[in-house]
């Protein structure tokens, strides 16, 4: 029972991550696209017992670069594709998250101006459903106080503090 609410927790607080990324996104500004990249992102996994692997619809993908100043939040389609354009070259992260599917996040070093990254999910053992989060939503299980927005930001930014330091020198590191 401790691990499935552990997961819950790390599931809600990943989705929270999420919606605050889209909420502090800075406005878009108009400039140059030199040094910029369209991004395909591909999603498929292979379930137990299958030979082939599927394309997975409806995954959120975060695509953040790695200062930070680039965010964008596309969902996969029905041939599990999702689009991501103007991302500036260098290192970014691409976090996927799906219901039924482990959590996977990895940096990538975009220096190409169209680019196809290929990420394949394993399946999560309990098949527990992704929490929809929402602004000021009260969490069962995890805090009967509205979600504090300032305090979120704070621990996002720590995190990328973090990620920042833990990503120096390496071209491909993972985040799980």
């Amino acid at each position: 029972m401790a691990r499935k609410s552990g997961k819950i927790i790390l599931l809600v607080s990943l989705g929270l991550i999420v919606l605050l990324i889209i909420v502090a996104r800075p406005p878009a500004t108009e400039g140059t696209t030199q040094n910029r990249a369209k991004l395909r992102i591909m999603i498929s996994g292979q379930r137990s017992g299958s030979h082939q692997s599927e394309p997975i619809d409806g995954a959120d993908v975060l695509v953040m670069s790695d200062d930070g100043s680039f965010q964008a939040t596309p969902t996969t389609d029905s041939q599990g594709t999702a689009n991501a354009a103007d991302v500036p070259f260098g290192k970014t992260l691409i976090q996927v998250t799906a219901q039924s599917w482990i959590t996977d996040g990895h940096s990538y070093d975009l220096n190409k101006k169209e680019q196809t990254i290929a990420i394949k999910l394993k399946p999560s053992q309990e098949a527990a459903p992704t929490p929809t989060p929402t602004p000021n939503a009260r969490i069962a299980g995890v805090s009967n106080q509205p979600v504090n927005r300032r305090a979120l930001r704070t621990r996002l930014q720590r995190v990328a503090r973090l990620v920042r330091r833990a990503k120096k020198g390496s071209s491909a590191q993972s985040f799980r």
